[in-house]
């Protein structure tokens, strides 16, 4: 996975002026040397995804570069995952080496860690519970003839590939790879804002997280005529490409009549045109553009929501190549269903926990509730997920964010209201999977919502592998700042100051991605 090495964190720098803190990404780990987590989990996924099958007969396996070969067992995909410079056997696990130590506890797991007993280990994903940990774990698991490795697995008989309890986990020995790059910058997502230059130029405006921090880097900057007029609010980010890193995307109304889908590697790079259409007009659309790894094919693809004008609606999708965009099937509802209910409150993640995206929609209904309805991966109904007791969205404009802020795999939605009064609450909901449930909110007593206007995303921006709330407020001054909200339920305050920066050119054009 390509990584980012954040520059140092400044509290103030100018936009416009001055030096900029730049970042470049870093080499990927080398044999034996420093590994980030998630690196360790991709190398991992790597094996899943190309099929790498069990076997003792002595064939081994290359890792993702093809640079070194690895025992196609339990023990030679831990070895392959920490990138070890040789394909240690499960008995050496057992014992010391200067390339991992013992964990204390198995309570102490994090992603990328293993355990290991008499002849056989496993890698640590994640906690099924991470709040209870005799739930158990998923991990990813490689132990018997012919078998594939699985994709974290968790054994529904808790059985000797997964573990439902802590009475199967207990036999383990934890132990933890060393040379870590713990660095939370390397996983955490820094924002971004497309901004409208005027005379039809546009720039995007980048930052990196330290992990407490957000600190200025290199922007990309239209060389031709590219008026954001013509993509509103139609901004999205996602590894569009299949590299690790996020891209951006903007839907864009082209004069003809047709639209195109524009693609920004990581954000700083134009990789031009992906798609073209027939004729079709994107005002219906209005500004909802989502992106997410909707086939589970590991590269994220766009959807357009659009209102057909007679009471339905229709969730146009496409599939990406790496390189360009498909059209995939459609789902369109097969009773009303009025988007001038929903606005823009549309929103993508895993809310199923099955490791593929699906689509969010805050809809209000005529009674004065609202409810969440869900489109798994975009293409099916799974209905309404939620009904409020009265609860008017007006105040929430397009304020619907997704994102795993529990840290149990599944994704739930929030809402940022705007109280009326200088107030504002973050409302917030859990999902078991197939359905919502509320939960704690947070409140902001004097935090202005109309200074935020739809610039609201969400994302993992402190690297501890639960996501966040981030939102740009125009300051009174002329200057803005980004706040950030942990989990979506607690304030860590201001993490960024600009210099004098008018937020009205960017509109609601804020995404967050690992540039």
């Amino acid at each position: 996975m390509s990584r980012v090495v954040a520059g140092a964190a400044l509290s103030l720098l100018t936009i416009g002026a001055g030096a900029l803190v730049t970042t470049a990404p870093a080499e990927a780990s080398t044999l034996n040397g420093p590994i980030g987590r998630d690196e360790i989990l991709d190398r991992a996924q790597n094996w899943v995804d190309r099929d790498i099958t069990y076997t003792q007969t002595g064939t081994w396996a290359s890792d993702a570069e093809g640079s070194h070969t690895y025992r196609r067992d339990c023990s030679g995909l831990v070895s392959m995952a920490w990138h070890l410079s040789r394909s240690y056997v499960t008995g050496d696990f057992q014992g010391s080496n200067p390339m991992w130590t013992t964990l204390g506890s198995l309570h102490d797991f994090q992603p990328g860690d293993a355990m290991v007993r008499s002849g056989h280990m496993e890698l640590f994903s994640h906690w099924k519970n991470r709040n209870d940990h005799s739930e158990g774990a998923y991990v990813y698991s490689f132990n018997s003839d012919g078998q594939t490795v699985q994709n974290p697995y968790a054994d529904n008989n808790a059985g000797a590939l997964g573990f439902n309890g802590w009475s199967d986990l207990s036999t383990y020995k934890p132990i933890r790879r060393t040379g870590l790059d713990n660095s939370a910058s390397a996983s955490a997502k820094g924002p971004a804002l497309a901004h409208d230059d005027g005379g039809g130029a546009m720039t995007i405006h980048r930052w990196t997280s330290t992990g407490s921090s957000f600190s200025r880097t290199s922007d990309y900057t239209s060389s031709g005529s590219f008026n954001l007029s013509n993509v509103g609010d139609r901004v999205a980010s996602g590894d569009v490409t299949g590299d690790g890193v996020d891209d951006i995307v903007m839907a864009y109304q082209i004069s003809d009549g047709t639209f195109g889908f524009y693609v920004y590697k990581s954000g700083i790079t134009s990789l031009g045109r992906w798609y073209t259409s027939g004729p079709f007009h994107l005002d219906p659309v209005g500004g909802r553009l989502v992106v997410g790894d909707f086939t589970g094919d590991g590269k994220a693809e766009p959807a357009l929501v659009r209102d057909d004008g007679d009471g339905t609606m229709t969730i146009y999708r496409w599939t990406s190549t790496g390189s360009s965009f498909s059209r995939a099937t459609d789902y369109s509802s097969t009773g009303s269903f009025n988007l001038s209910n929903v606005g823009d409150r549309v929103a993508s993640g895993d809310v199923t926990g099955d490791g593929v995206d699906d689509i969010v929609m805050a809809y209000q209904l005529a009674d004065g509730t609202f409810g969440y309805y869900v489109y798994k991966s975009g293409l099916s109904s799974l209905g309404q997920w939620y009904t409020s007791g009265q609860y008017n969205l007006g105040p929430v404009g397009g304020r619907l964010v997704v994102g795993d802020f529990t840290g149990d795999r599944k994704a739930e939605p929030a809402l940022v209201h705007d109280d009326g009064d200088g107030a504002m609450t973050i409302h917030r909901w859990t999902s078991n999977g197939s359905s919502f449930s509320r939960t704690t909110d947070f409140t902001a007593p004097s935090f202005t919502v109309s200074q935020v206007g739809n610039r609201v995303a969400s994302g993992d921006v402190t690297g501890d592998g639960v996501d966040d709330i981030v939102m740009a407020y125009q300051l009174a001054d002329g200057t803005f700042g980004y706040y950030v909200f942990k989990n979506g339920v607690s304030s860590l305050g201001r993490w960024y100051t600009s210099g004098q920066y008018n937020l009205g050119p960017v509109d609601g054009r804020l995404v967050l991605g690992n540039w």
